[in-house]
């Protein structure tokens, strides 16, 4: 379990990315860490609730990039690639936008440089 026993031993400025299961991460304990500063930031493509409601604070945390649980969609490679890649996008310019993938927020990158997102509906 990762709670906030042991994500408090990461140090601190670390990140978290998480791909296993959700049930696996205590979110209101990393949520009080990314508040805190102890944590710079985290990429999660797995959560305690499948999919998170769209209000979720999951989707709008400045220090959080989140998937719509692709891991499984592609290689070990692939998927570590777009969890760096989100977790990188964390640093951003301030008001920079988002687009939306059906109801998930995407952040407004690609996963691999000159591939787009899975997810190409445009609603």
């Amino acid at each position: 379990m990762l709670d906030r026993e042991r994500l408090g031993r990461l140090p601190r400025g670390a990140y978290v990315i998480h791909l296993g299961r959700g049930e696996q991460l205590v979110e209101a304990d990393l949520r009080a860490l990314l508040d805190e500063g102890h944590l710079a930031g985290a990429a999660l493509d797995v959560f305690e609730r499948e999919p998170p409601p769209p209000d979720d604070w999951v989707w709008r945390h400045p220090r959080v990039r989140a998937t719509p649980h692709i891991a499984a969609q592609a290689s070990f490679d692939t998927v570590a690639a777009q969890c760096l890649l989100a977790a990188g996008a964390g640093r951003r310019a301030p008001g920079a936008g988002r687009r939306s993938c059906g109801r998930i927020l995407m952040p407004p990158t690609t996963a691999i440089p000159g591939r787009p997102w899975p997810c190409t509906d445009p609603r």
